[in-house]
Order: C-alpha cells, then sequence, then structure tokens
C-alpha cells in the first residue's frame, strides 16, 4: 500500500504507479462524480497499455486515442487553466512507447538531474541561459586542461584539495571527489527497478570518516 495520501508530496515514482494502476479509481469513486472517474479511467487504462510487458501497435494505437480522449476532456470538464503542458506531454508517451518501447522501461530521472545540474550553475536573476552555457563551458574546459596539463607538485596539491568536497550523513563524512560508477551488475538493476521504477545516478568515494 502506499503512503497516505497527506504525504503524496513524498510519494516515490514506484508509488504513484501503484496509485494510478490499482487504487486510484477504487478511492476516488465515491468522492467524485461518476464523469471525473470515468474520464480518469482513461488515463489510468492508457497507461497502463503503454505499461504491458511487451506492447503491440495495437496497444500504442489504443492508448493514443484514450489519452487524446483524455486531454480534450480535460478542458471540457476543468477548462483552458487546467489544459497544462503535462497534460500536452501525454500525448507523446505513445510515441515514445513506439521508438523506445515500454514505459517501464523509459526513465526521465536522468533528465531531471541534469536539470537540477543545470539549476546549481545560476547564481543571478538575469541571463540565466548565458550563465548556464557559460558555466557548463568553463567545466569541460577545466576538464580538458586538467587532462592535457601537466601541474607543478604544488599546483596539483591545490587542485586536489579544490576538487574534495566532503559530505556529511549523521557520523559519515565521505571526503575526495566522487567517482562515477558507470555500470550496475544485472542484480542491481533488477533490484532498482523493483523498488524504485528507476536506476539512479550513482558515485562512489575511496575515503570516509566515520564516527566523527
Amino acid at each position: 500500500m502506499p503512503r497516505p495520501l497527506s504525504e503524496r508530496a513524498f510519494w516515490k515514482a514506484i508509488e504513484w504507479r501503484y496509485w494510478l494502476l490499482f487504487y486510484s479509481l477504487p478511492c476516488l469513486s465515491g468522492f467524485l462524480v461518476h464523469t471525473s472517474v470515468s474520464h480518469f479511467a482513461l488515463l489510468v487504462k492508457a497507461v497502463f497499455l503503454l505499461l504491458k510487458d511487451v506492447v503491440n501497435e495495437s496497444d500504442i494505437s489504443d492508448a493514443g486515442k484514450l489519452l487524446f480522449q483524455f486531454a480534450t476532456q480535460v478542458i471540457q470538464l476543468y477548462g483552458e487553466a487546467a489544459a497544462t503542458f503535462k497534460v500536452h506531454q501525454l500525448l507523446h508517451l505513445p510515441k515514445a512507447t513506439r521508438m523506445f518501447g515500454p514505459l517501464w522501461g523509459i526513465s526521465t530521472f536522468p533528465f531531471e538531474d541534469s536539470n537540477g545540474r543545470a539549476l546549481k550553475l545560476v547564481s543571478a536573476a538575469k541571463s540565466v541561459p548565458m550563465q548556464v552555457a557559460e558555466r557548463c563551458i568553463m567545466h569541460q574546459t577545466y576538464g580538458f586542461l586538467s587532462r592535457e596539463l601537466q601541474l607543478s607538485a604544488r599546483l596539483a596539491a591545490a587542485k586536489c584539495e579544490l576538487e574534495s568536497k566532503s559530505k556529511r550523513w549523521f557520523q559519515t563524512c565521505v571526503l575526495g571527489a566522487a567517482q562515477p560508477i558507470r555500470e550496475l551488475s544485472q542484480s542491481l538493476e533488477k533490484l532498482f527497478m523493483e523498488r524504485f521504477a528507476c536506476v539512479p545516478s550513482i558515485s562512489k568515494y575511496f575515503r570516509a570518516q566515520v564516527g566523527s
């Protein structure tokens, strides 16, 4: 069972999946009018079709019709203000499934993670695109120069100190720069998909200070 609706702001992706596919229609039937429940059922059925283990062209076509009907009725039932960009994005799910396979094999978390890192590059309200572009170029140039230039011992030590940002969790503090893990075992990937419905980016550290 997912956590209470009052805690939905903290739900994981897999909790939202269970809510959408299994719990939402029975729970909402007693609170929403029949028209609204029937409308929401269009979304539930469409997503269910695109989440099957094997999705054929007929499933994709049916899901596309259901999602188009759902998006159209959003305006009819709730007004144009409710027809947000996220509602429009639903119309692209059939194409994404046709190109990349069932939705359970597609994750937007890497893109959201990249957006989060891009946001950290912004330090002022003006010229945001220029700030992101300049700092991305600086980061790329720094990586290139780090590989190509031979630094003196003093400069190499200073560079290492700048890169060694510690992170602390409770009484444990990791030391040094994080090293991304490029590949995970199939068993780990399966575990992440079962528990969180995605495979996150994972980094490792070679040093840690424990109990400090």
